[in-house]
C-alpha cells in the first residue's frame, strides 16, 4: 500500500517520515540539501546523519584515490619495464662423465627506448640507447685449476670500464695459489694481486698476500707469515704491512694468534676478506 503525500501538512509530513525512518537511505541526496535548524538544545538526529553521509562519501573518495595512486605506480613500473629490454645469453659445458660444469660464459646488455629519468645528483641524463655490454666467463679445466673472470665494455666510447680476473690452484687440502688482476678505468685503478696458502712440513704453513697498484707502482698491502698447527691447537704470527690512504704511507703491524681447535682464538686476528684471499676463498 502506499500513501498520498501531496498537499499534507508539516505535522503530517513528520508523521509520515517517523513511520517510514529508512525513507532516507534511499534518496540520501535530499538528507544533504535539508537545512536544520541548531539551537542551543541537543543537535538534531537528522544533522548527525547527514554528517555520517558526507564521512562516508569522504571514506569513499579517499578508497579511490587510494586505489587510483596503487594504480599510478603499477602502471610507472610497467612503463619503465617496456622502455627497456634486457638482453642475455648464457652458455655452459659439462662433464659427459660425472655432470660437472667445465665452462660457462655469460653475455648481457640492456635496450632503452627512452633517457633514464632517475639520475645521481649533479650528472647528465643518460640518453645512450643501450649499456655497456656485461660478461663473465667461468673455467674448470681440471679439479684443482680454476679460472674467473668478468668485464663490462662501452662500445660507444670503445673502452673496457671494469675488468677482474682470478687463476686459481689448488692440487689438495690446505694448498692454494691465487693470481688476481683487477681494473678500474673510471677510477684509475689497475692492481695485481697474489695470494699463497702451502705447506711447508706436516705442521707448518706459509701463508703470504702481495697487492700491487700497477698505476702508481707501489705496494697496497704485503702480508707475509707462519702459521703451525697440531690436532688440537694451533699458532700463526704474521707481518703485514698496509697503504694508509689518507697519509700514503706503508704501516706495519704484527698480527699473533693462538687457537685451541674447537674451541677459541686468543690474540689478534687477521679480518675475515684478507683470510679468505689468502686461503684461495
Amino acid at each position: 500500500m502506499t500513501e498520498t503525500v501531496d498537499k499534507l501538512g508539516a505535522h503530517e509530513v513528520a508523521a509520515w517520515l517517523r513511520r517510514h525512518p529508512g525513507f532516507l537511505k534511499q534518496f540520501p541526496d535530499l538528507a544533504l540539501t535539508l537545512v536544520v535548524p541548531r539551537d542551543d538544545g541537543p543537535t538534531a538526529s537528522l544533522a548527525s546523519y547527514q554528517l555520517e553521509v558526507l564521512r562516508e562519501k569522504n571514506r569513499e573518495l579517499a578508497r579511490r584515490l587510494a586505489d587510483l595512486g596503487a594504480t599510478a605506480q603499477v602502471n610507472e613500473r610497467l612503463a619503465v619495464r617496456t622502455h627497456q629490454l634486457t638482453l642475455a645469453l648464457t652458455t655452459r659445458f659439462l662433464n659427459g662423465l660425472d655432470g660437472a660444469e667445465k665452462m660457462s660464459a655469460s653475455l648481457g646488455q640492456i635496450l632503452y627506448f627512452r633517457d633514464r629519468e632517475v639520475t645521481l645528483p649533479g650528472e647528465a641524463t643518460e640518453t645512450e640507447s643501450d649499456s655497456p655490454y656485461v660478461g663473465e666467463l667461468t673455467f674448470h679445466p681440471s679439479s684443482a685449476l680454476d679460472l674467473t673472470a668478468n668485464a663490462r665494455y662501452n662500445a660507444h666510447d670503445d673502452i673496457t670500464e671494469v675488468f677482474n680476473t682470478r687463476l686459481r690452484y689448488h692440487p689438495g687440502q690446505d694448498k692454494s695459489v691465487t693470481l688476481g688482476y683487477r681494473l678500474r678505468n673510471e677510477l684509475d685503478e689497475q692492481q695485481a694481486d697474489v695470494a699463497a696458502y702451502w705447506p711447508l712440513t706436516h705442521h707448518w704453513q706459509l701463508l703470504g698476500r702481495w697487492q700491487y697498484d700497477l698505476e702508481a707502482e707501489r705496494n697496497l698491502d704485503v702480508v707475509a707469515g707462519l702459521e703451525y698447527r697440531s690436532c688440537c691447537w694451533g699458532v700463526r704470527m704474521v707481518s703485514r704491512e698496509l697503504l694508509n690512504t689518507t697519509t700514503n704511507e706503508l704501516e706495519h703491524s704484527i698480527y699473533f694468534t693462538f687457537e685451541f681447535k674447537g674451541l677459541s682464538r686468543i690474540g689478534n686476528e687477521l679480518d675475515s676478506e684478507l683470510e679468505r684471499g689468502i686461503l684461495g676463498g
